[in-house]
């Protein structure tokens, strides 16, 4: 019986890095979507991650939640708003979730999350 990537990785508020090391394996939705969207812990993940986020970047998450507030919950309207005041970047929480994604592809194939300085994933995780 195959262990659920969650266990394996322990990666729960780290959003996104157990689906790209499932895609580095071969594991992805039939739609194309990450494992992620599927996993039992998602919601609480990504409740962990947005926090993690927050607490990286506190002005451009409040920006942006602001932004949401302003648009009447609207995230895709809030998000096109941000990026065309941001030069074309995404808000931070989907930006850190692309790292994760990259990083979990990368662990997954032999090697270590990619150097961002002081926003390197700790590997292996700490619990949250």
């Amino acid at each position: 019986m195959r262990v659920p990537v969650h266990e394996q990785l322990s990666c729960e508020g780290y959003f996104g890095f157990g689906g790209g090391w499932a895609r580095a394996h071969g594991r992805v939705l039939p739609n194309g979507e990450l494992i992620c969207s599927e996993c039992p812990l998602g919601q609480v993940c990504w409740d962990k991650h947005k926090a993690r986020v927050r607490a990286l970047f506190p002005e451009s998450t409040r920006r942006f939640e602001e932004l949401v507030r302003q648009c009447g919950g609207d995230g895709r309207r809030a998000l096109e708003l941000y990026m065309a005041s941001s030069h074309g970047v995404p808000e931070p929480f989907i930006s850190v979730m692309f790292g994760h994604i990259e990083d979990g592809s990368a662990v997954a194939i032999g090697g270590t999350p990619k150097d961002r300085g002081e926003f390197t994933l700790p590997w292996p995780f700490p619990r949250l």
